[in-house]
């Protein structure tokens, strides 16, 4: 769980570096929160 949430802080400060040197953040990031129902004909990778 430390592991976690250090990772979490690590990925915030990259955010802020990002958008500071004018990167649009949202060409880099996206947020893994949200779930969009999978297609039925497709195929969970392994």
């Amino acid at each position: 769980m430390e592991i976690e949430i250090n990772f979490l802080l690590v990925v915030d400060k990259v955010k802020i570096a990002c958008m500071k040197s004018g990167q649009n953040i949202g060409y880099h990031f996206v947020d893994a929160n949200k779930m969009i129902p999978m297609p039925k004909v497709a195929k969970k990778l392994k």
